[in-house]
């Protein structure tokens, strides 16, 4: 016969999972930054494909589920409960067109707009208007040393 402890114990262990759960497919409420994106024209698995990689980019991916359309994702230099949070809205094929919602809890003093850096990337990814431009060149440095006149990059004579 199992002991009142052992049934309390598995009680508040299957509680615990419970109350996880949700909390992983819940944005919370102290979100800072709230931002929508719709996209039209696409199918859910390239807006998901795209949700994906902009993550990736920038984020641990702490929970991914295709399923409920829910990502999120933190940095390992955030303080504990900051993150990122991402919906695709519905999650489901065959839609007309997709909800994509970011939230944000990181401190604004880390200097970056996470969500709107996430969101532009997946306009990039997706060929939206208004996305990210392309990277830039990078000016190629002027060669230096024994063959080249200090700073010019000309042949030394």
């Amino acid at each position: 016969m199992l002991s009142v402890s052992v049934i309390q114990r598995s009680v508040l262990v299957l509680l615990g999972l419970i109350l996880l759960a949700g909390c992983a497919a819940t944005p919370p409420e102290q979100a800072r930054e709230r931002l929508e994106l719709v996209v039209p024209g696409r199918t859910y698995r390239q807006v998901w494909v795209a949700a994906v990689r902009a993550f990736s980019k920038d984020y641990d991916l702490d929970t991914i589920d295709e399923k409920q359309g829910f990502l999120k994702g933190s940095q390992p230099l955030w303080g504990l409960g900051q993150a990122v949070y991402l919906q695709v809205e519905p999650p489901t094929p065959g839609a007309e067109s997709y909800l994509v919602r970011i939230w944000s809890t990181v401190d604004p003093q880390s200097h970056q707009d996470w969500a709107r850096r996430s969101l532009e990337e997946i306009r990039g990814l997706l060929d939206l208007p208004g996305g990210p431009p392309p990277p830039a060149a990078k000016p190629k440095p002027v060669p230096r040393g024994p063959l080249f006149k200090e700073g010019t990059g000309a042949p030394g004579d």
